[in-house]
């Protein structure tokens, strides 16, 4: 072996060996851009759970004020429907331009009617 070989298998070693380094550097360098990159999709998806509950929390809020304005057109609806009382205890019906008046009067009358023979067959149960 002469001096020539021995020094090229030298160098050969050092090349490797800083090879090696910066190899191991690029690598490590890799993971912190990759725990940057988790740390980020972490925030981000920590803001759009936080976004999504914002919206669904004015969605809910919405839906409850529509909710509460429809009951209540029913409601006014319904109390503009049946005006008062007769001297004998009979309502006294008034359509105030419902057309639907006579359909409604035979549905709730046929209501009354199940509800009374539910209540005969209970009382007939006891």
């Amino acid at each position: 072996m002469n001096t020539h070989d021995i020094l090229q298998l030298l160098r050969q070693g050092f090349q490797v060996s800083i090879g090696a380094a910066t190899s191991l550097i690029e690598v490590l360098q890799n993971l912190q851009k990759s725990s940057d990159r988790f740390s980020e999709l972490q925030i981000q998806l920590t803001q759009k759970v936080q976004e999504l509950a914002q919206k669904g929390e004015v969605t809910e809020q919405e839906v409850c004020r529509l909710m509460n304005e429809w009951l209540n057109q029913q409601q006014e609806e319904r109390s503009s429907t049946f005006t008062n009382e007769n001297s004998d205890g009979k309502l006294t019906f008034s359509s105030n331009g419902n057309k639907n008046a006579p359909e409604t009067i035979k549905k709730l009358t046929e209501q009354v009617i199940a509800l009374r023979i539910e209540l005969e067959n209970l009382r007939q149960s006891d």
